[in-house]
């Protein structure tokens, strides 16, 4: 009895030593492979979880380490000291354009069908430069605008018709905006003007035939003075000084407290709207209004896409790009609302993509035009760095400081081309 006892105390633990070497040579032979995810807190954990969790049931024997993307001055340095990941999250307009253009990614010339088929067009187009396919959409933000209906309904207005116009708009806002403490000022608005980006002020440029520069990206010369823009800048400035039925800001805070009634709303605020407003007014989500010059519509568009490092030497690294587009990814994305809008055409009736019995209940119908009515714009990518925010301020001075949009944009045109060309 006692040799026995002391062959269990000998065995037991040579078995416990073979179980933990088998365990490190399954670990060891694990192909090891980076991935450099663009979100942070818990937006970061629920993107890496689920991409984890779909590389694991596609690829078993590939281990990946996430970290955050960081930004592309992080991205840039790791380019330079060679610890570019091998799979990488980037952004349609804040980093894809620069990391394209230092060369950092690989060109997708084989991508699965289902994905070529499945994802719109014009989500593809971004991350496409000469023909040729440099990302997978991932996840999807739209601007539109968040419309009280309970204050139109107050002020005996219809909810606005899906081809309205920026002469609709300017009527609707005018009934709506009142002085309620007789001090000469209004301090309830029609409408609300975020002149600090191309988020509102760039889906009313691009629909009237404007730009800010001949390409979206390090375009070659500035158009910020055509008449399209001017014109459209006008029309804005128009809303704030003129006819006094615009509030000159963000105007989220004012839109939730119901003293504001059409407002610009992103697609992921959707949510943070839905927590914010419960009750207290009904509201619902529209898209831009027609430009009654072009008969177009705008819209601004901003997507996070996963690309594949042009050094990488795993093959394995396009199949685990491409998963960002898989269904079940997807829809992933949208039940953990890492993206209110699916990157997929056969999930644009999936319970979890905004159905419209939820509030706000035209979302849905706002969103799937938004993907394929081939008007939505990513922002412009200037040549120099400091270039967007000298935009930003001559939207300020035309917009909350009531400039004419000629007499700016025609400075703006020459210090632009200066800054960018030395010209």
């Amino acid at each position: 009895m006692k040799m026995k006892r002391h062959s269990y105390r000998i065995i037991i633990p040579m078995l416990c030593l073979v179980l933990s070497m088998l365990c490190l040579a399954a670990a060891a032979s694990a192909k090891q492979m980076s991935y450099a995810a663009w979100y942070a807190s818990d937006r970061y954990i629920n993107f890496t979880r689920i991409m984890e969790e779909a590389t694991k049931a596609k690829l078993p024997d590939i281990q990946l380490e996430f970290m955050p993307q960081g930004g592309l001055d992080r991205q840039l340095t790791m380019l330079a000291a060679g610890s570019f990941p091998d799979v990488v999250a980037v952004h349609s307009t804040s980093s894809f354009p620069q990391l394209l253009e230092a060369g950092a990614l690989k060109p997708l010339r084989v991508v699965d069908e289902d994905i070529l088929n499945s994802v719109p067009r014009d989500l593809l187009e971004p991350f496409i430069h000469e023909g040729v396919l440099y990302a997978i959409p991932a996840t999807v933000e739209v601007s539109n605008m968040g419309i009280n209906v309970s204050m139109l309904s107050a002020a005996g207005l219809n909810y606005p018709d899906w081809n309205w116009t920026w002469n609709d708009l300017l009527n609707m806002s005018k009934p709506l905006t009142k002085d309620t403490n007789g001090d000469g000022r209004p301090d309830v608005w029609g409408t609300g003007i975020w002149w600090q980006g191309e988020q509102f002020v760039g889906p009313f440029v691009y629909a009237n035939g404007g730009s800010f520069m001949n390409k979206q990206f390090m375009g070659t010369e500035v158009t910020i003075n055509s008449p399209g823009t001017i014109q459209a800048y006008d029309y804005l400035r128009s809303l704030v000084h003129d006819y006094r039925v615009a509030f000159p800001g963000q105007g989220w805070n004012e839109w939730q407290a119901g003293i504001i009634a059409m407002n610009y709303l992103g697609s992921w605020s959707i949510g943070s709207a839905q927590r914010s407003v419960k009750d207290s007014f009904e509201w619902d989500y529209h898209p831009f209004p027609i430009c009654p010059n072009t008969g177009k519509r705008g819209g601004r568009l901003s997507l996070i896409g996963v690309a594949v490092s042009a050094t990488t030497t795993h093959d394995e690294a396009l199949i685990i790009a491409q998963l960002a587009a898989d269904r079940w990814v997807q829809e992933q994305f949208l039940i953990t609302a890492l993206s209110a809008v699916p990157a997929r055409r056969d999930l644009f009736n999936s319970p979890y993509f905004l159905p419209p019995e939820v509030v706000p209940r035209n979302a849905r119908k706002t969103m799937m035009d938004n993907l394929t009515g081939g008007y939505m714009m990513v922002d412009t990518v200037y040549p120099h760095p400091d270039a967007a925010l000298k935009v930003r301020e001559y939207s300020r001075q035309i917009i909350q400081d009531g400039i004419g949009a000629g007499v700016v944009l025609a400075k703006a045109y020459e210090e632009l081309t200066a800054m960018m060309f030395g010209k």
